[in-house]
């Protein structure tokens, strides 16, 4: 089945925002996620330790646009094996995890 949107909206304050996108993407066994590109400045981040991984905290208008124009990338789907330290694959294996 292909998905079919014309536009999805961000509202803030009853306000359309133009500076947000969105991606639907399918995964496997009937899953899907969505992605919001959002401006860094929208980032809620009461640790900090998110908005530390940002190589970039603001954008002049024009070149955030060309982002939010970009082609999305695909969504790569990882088994929980490739997220485990090595020294840690034979006990998730052990209790019953698959190392693909």
């Amino acid at each position: 089945m292909e998905w079919r949107f014309q536009q999805l909206w961000c509202l803030k304050e009853g306000r359309a925002r133009s500076d947000w996108a969105f991606h639907l993407h399918r995964l496997p066994k009937g899953h899907s996620v969505g992605v919001a590109r959002a401006p860094p400045s929208e980032v809620v981040d009461h640790n900090g330790e998110f908005a530390k991984t940002l190589t970039q905290h603001s954008y002049e208008a024009a070149a955030w646009q060309r982002l939010l124009e970009a082609p999305e990338p695909p969504f790569s789907v990882l088994p929980v094996s490739s997220l485990l330290p090595p020294d840690s694959l034979a006990a998730y294996e052990d209790a019953g995890g698959d190392i693909i």
